[in-house]
């Protein structure tokens, strides 16, 4: 385990080791994402912490969270339409009517309050809008450098794998569904296999972090 944030420089650089934890001060999980490579960045919003996110640079760190960890809207088209005044005849209109949509989208108070996700909902999305909600109060995404990681009170646990081996595990599981599939692989499929890798990063780990 990483005594908050004990990586040496050359080592938080490389991409031959995995996030597997983040907990708080309290010992409480938060949630995260590992893009496979480059540096860790913390999200938060008005009400505190919310995530930790990997990847090889801010603006990427960013899109990961809008996809991976930001919430998704309280409800689903309808729902937004409804908060934003729209009539019953609109709503019911917008089902066939693109140009409603459009309307909505553009509104600068749409914008405020809603972003789309880069890629399109994710696999815990229940309303599969393909949108996130914004925080109107405020959000942050900064690099954890050692004093972020002790203001905050983060604690990251990692792994450190066998690069080879397990880049040859992610080629041959990608070839493998496919084939299955028989087709390019879908967002879900993708994760589904990145799910499968990141279970093997704890599997193929040769020695933990323990003393860095």
């Amino acid at each position: 385990m990483a005594s908050h944030l004990n990586l040496k420089p050359r080592d938080y650089a490389d991409g031959n080791w995995s996030l597997t934890k983040v907990t708080n001060d309290y010992g409480r999980e938060l949630p995260f994402y590992d893009n496979g490579s480059g540096h860790c960045y913390v999200w938060r919003d008005s009400t505190g912490v919310r995530g930790v996110v990997r990847a090889d640079s801010w603006s990427l760190a960013l899109e990961c969270a809008e996809d991976e960890l930001f919430d998704e809207p309280d409800g689903d088209w309808q729902y937004i339409l409804k908060e934003f005044d729209y009539t019953p005849e609109e709503i019911e209109a917008a089902k066939t009517d693109s140009s409603i949509f459009e309307k909505l989208t553009n509104d600068g108070a749409f914008q405020e309050a809603y972003g789309y996700r880069p890629n399109g909902p994710n696999m815990r999305d229940k309303y599969n809008t393909g949108l996130y909600a914004r925080d109107l109060n405020g959000e942050s995404l900064d690099f954890i450098s050692e004093e972020i990681a002790t203001r905050f009170g983060l604690t990251l646990e990692y792994t450190f794998v066998d690069q080879e081996l397990l880049d040859k595990a992610k080629e041959d599981i990608t070839r493998w569904f496919g084939e299955y599939f028989d087709a390019h692989l879908s967002r879900e499929q993708e994760e589904l296999v990145n799910e499968v890798v990141r279970t093997m990063l704890e599997a193929l780990a040769n020695h933990s972090a323990d003393g860095l």
